[in-house]
């Protein structure tokens, strides 16, 4: 009877975890399915954020649904008609991608959506009060092309900041590289 037992705890304790992975990734997608339809419902971000939050919290899963509120956050931000909405949806996607970095530092995603939820609050609040921000999400960005030189949404942020920026902060002038 133990022997019986103890063989069904092992069991349960290795397919556990499968399970629970399987969840988050079901949870993901249905996440994902809702934001590709936020325009259809606003009420879809709302339902999308609550299927990324049960995702992050599986370990599996913690990461990408950590940058894919980030990602979320950064669009709901953009179409908010409200300054301060926008500036408080845009600082939620900084915190979300600060917590996927720190699941997973080497991702570029994470690095990615903070320097771009970073840009959208200095493009509403202008570059001379955020300097630091400026510089962070310079730093960001490129962190993500260091991860990956063809990340493409890094480099359209990375071009726009040469094109936008002055010298001062970093835009054409000084550090200019090749983007394509």
């Amino acid at each position: 009877m133990r022997k019986t037992a103890a063989v069904i705890f092992t069991l349960l304790v290795a397919v556990a975890p499968a399970m629970a992975d399987d969840d988050c990734r079901a949870s993901i997608d249905q996440a994902t399915a809702l934001f590709d339809r936020y325009h259809e419902d606003a009420a879809n971000f709302d339902r999308a954020v609550t299927r990324y939050e049960e995702a992050a919290n599986s370990d599996a899963c913690a990461y990408e649904a950590r940058w894919r509120l980030s990602e979320l956050y950064l669009c709901w931000g953009t179409v908010a008609r409200d300054k301060k909405e926008k500036i408080a949806k845009f600082e939620a996607g900084v915190r979300y991608a600060e917590q996927a970095i720190e699941k997973n530092a080497g991702g570029k995603e994470a690095h990615y959506e903070l320097a771009a939820n970073l840009g959208s609050i200095v493009q509403i609040k202008g570059p001379m009060k955020h300097l630091m921000k400026v510089r962070r999400l310079r730093k960001e960005n490129q962190k993500a092309l260091a991860i990956d030189p063809k990340f493409a949404p890094a480099l359209v942020v990375e071009a726009g900041f040469n094109a936008e920026m002055p010298g001062l902060f970093g835009g054409v002038g000084r550090g200019r590289r090749k983007i394509i």
